[in-house]
């Protein structure tokens, strides 16, 4: 038996996998076996780390216990057509119905579903990059005019006008950008100029979650009732554009022999569908999507590529925003763009790549202005630049609304202060109110919030909220006292409430208790706690959890038993759900290497599109 397979790394699923495929290949020596074993197992440790590939010319592990960090090394192996002869009832090739496909070019092995979900999301993507339209004068004219005044900066590249030449000219395409850099109005406006050259058009907006969906759809509300949507476009073409969005799972619709209603075998409708916090949807799921589309369906993925992967198997934004591509645009594409703005001073990639002209980023921030350091904080954390801004001592001194504290050794220390002030004012306002005020008192519980970079542990966000509901509310963490925050983390599509909407716990007329949830629309809608899907204690959340939500303060919980979660993704989403102050609770030395240690998920969805 190899001894690779006694590591503490590995998990039982890793050693039963191992197993069964040594099993089905039960005609090998010793030396083959243990080989298979190892391969098996690594590639099962790789996947249940949300890699969609085990690179084998370069396998790393992440060794959790002391002594085997000593021993620590990389593993490196070559495969051949032999090796495939060897293993030839676990292991093949492309169209082979094999547990192991291996890519002999790329030494890439695979578990098959994830070979087979990326090739045809690489096979979909260079199809539909190469599918452009040639936008018209009149079309160019009304551009221009809907962007005229997105960017006031003299001398400023308006990205947002790019954007929409990207998507009016193209069947794919990809527009990312951070908190604040108006994505969801650009989107609103291309969705609007693609209905006013075709009122018909068919469009729906989905989300990777409810939270997301519902979100998504107050955004594009908002853009629809706004007095500048109101001067640019008719209001005929305004009433097109869908004001609600839905969750992916509930777009292709649940099918009680598996899989999803909609496939290849029966398309959804859509001739344009937006993907909104796509950063979030793994491999799996996409390639659900693009087998229920039409043919001529045209697809706007929007997100932050900075962000946070999805927590389930791949990193499809991810990977087509990795390259040197975004914002690099062919010549083809500087020549049909200056016909729309000329004498931009955008960059020409000279190697021809099929992602160069399908991807945008937004790059101006109209939340955060140069002498904000949330702004400063989270760009220097995602640019990872050499030497590092951070390693200053003196970085959070530069401003008012960022701050570094050392986190304390107990909880009950760490509920003082401004943290303990935010408490308290909630505190005062849910005793003084009434289930009637129901509203401001979920917009003063969102005005903050605690992340914690996982779960589990003593500052795990567990641990916080049961602390929290015991000294600050002299409560059980789990029992219906007032003002007690709550998340759903099962979504029910009947009452509408779903995974990470935020509520909160007071008593009605009745004096009875009842949940508080604000919809897209600000409505507050009350429930009996009896009839709620699953919900747990909020005042602490994962920032997992916080992804695409936006709070006044934010207490970003660092610790350094948190080590192997803790990387520049992670702070960096943390850091940008703050809109006015964020606060640090870490030690300066592991922040520092946190801020430097780059998450990478492994894929070769990137290489099979540039390649194939």
């Amino acid at each position: 038996m190899s001894k690779l397979k006694e590591l503490k790394i590995f998990s039982d699923i890793d050693r039963h996998f191992s197993e069964f495929i040594c099993e089905k290949q039960a005609d090998l020596n010793e030396e083959n076996k243990n080989l298979l074993e190892e391969l098996a197992i690594c590639l099962s440790y790789y996947a249940n780390q949300q890699h969609s590939v085990l690179p084998l010319s370069e396998i790393k592990l992440d060794y959790s216990d002391e002594e085997e960090k000593h021993q620590a090394k990389v593993l490196s192996f070559q495969l051949t057509e032999a090796d495939l002869n060897k293993f030839n009832r676990v292991m093949g090739t492309d169209a082979d119905p094999l547990p192991l496909i291996l890519d002999l070019d790329n030494q890439f092995l695979y578990l098959n579903k994830y070979y087979r979900a990326e090739k045809a999301v690489a096979d979909f993507i260079r199809e539909t990059a190469g599918q452009t339209e040639i936008i018209s004068s009149e079309l160019t004219e009304q551009v221009n005019k809907v962007f005229e005044n997105t960017v006031k900066n003299t001398g400023a590249i308006n990205w947002q006008k790019i954007a929409a030449f990207m998507a009016l000219r193209s069947r794919f395409c990809v527009i990312s950008g951070g908190p604040g850099t108006g994505k969801t109005t650009t989107v609103g406006k291309i969705l609007a100029l693609l209905l006013e050259q075709n009122p018909s058009t068919n469009i729906d907006l989905v989300a990777p979650t409810g939270k997301a969906a519902d979100r998504l759809g107050g955004s594009i509300r908002n853009f629809i009732n706004s007095e500048e949507s109101s001067a640019l476009f008719d209001p005929s073409t305004l009433a097109k554009i869908p004001d609600c969005a839905q969750t992916i799972h509930r777009y292709l619709g649940f099918n009680p022999g598996g899989g999803f209603k909609h496939n290849t075998q029966n398309k959804t409708a859509s001739d344009i569908l937006l993907i909104d916090e796509s950063s979030m949807v793994p491999l799996i799921l996409f390639r659900s999507i693009i087998d229920a589309l039409q043919s001529d369906c045209r697809v706007i993925l929007l997100g932050d590529k900075d962000q946070l992967a999805a927590v389930e198997t791949g990193n499809v934004l991810g990977d087509l925003t990795s390259g040197e591509s975004i914002n690099a645009f062919s010549q083809t594409f500087n020549q049909q763009l200056n016909k729309l703005n000329k004498h931009l001073d955008i960059e020409v990639e000279e190697a021809p790549s099929p992602l160069q002209d399908i991807m945008v980023k937004l790059e101006h921030s109209f939340r955060f202005d140069a002498d904000s350091g949330i702004g400063n904080l989270a760009r220097d954390v995602n640019d990872c630049p050499h030497p590092h801004p951070l390693e200053d001592l003196g970085y959070f001194d530069q401003y008012q609304d960022i701050e570094l504290l050392k986190l304390p050794e107990k909880v009950e220390n760490l509920l003082k202060n401004e943290l303990l002030k935010d408490f308290n004012h909630y505190k005062n306002l849910v005793q003084k109110s009434t289930a009637k005020e129901a509203k401001q008192i979920l917009e003063a519980l969102n005005k903050f919030r605690i992340l914690c970079a996982g779960r589990n542990g003593y500052f795990g966000s567990e641990n916080l909220n049961e602390m929290i509901s015991k000294k600050i509310f002299k409560c059980l963490d789990d029992s219906l006292y007032l003002g007690r925050a709550i998340m759903i983390t099962r979504n029910d599509y009947g009452i509408s409430l779903f995974n990470g909407d935020i509520g909160v716990i007071l008593e009605d007329d009745d004096q009875l208790p009842k949940a508080y949830f604000t919809d897209a629309d600000g409505e507050v809608r009350a429930f009996p706690p009896s009839v709620l899907p699953d919900y747990e204690t909020a005042f602490a959340m994962t920032i997992h959890k916080s992804q695409g939500s936006e709070y006044k303060n934010v207490y970003l919980l660092l610790s350094d038993k948190s080590e192997r979660l803790l990387g520049k993704e992670l702070i960096y989403t943390g850091i940008t759900r703050a809109k006015e102050k964020v606060t640090l609770y870490s030690d300066h030395a592991p922040l520092l290497q946190a801020c430097k240690k780059v998450t990478k998920r492994h894929s070769g969805l990137s290489l099979r599109i540039e390649n194939q």
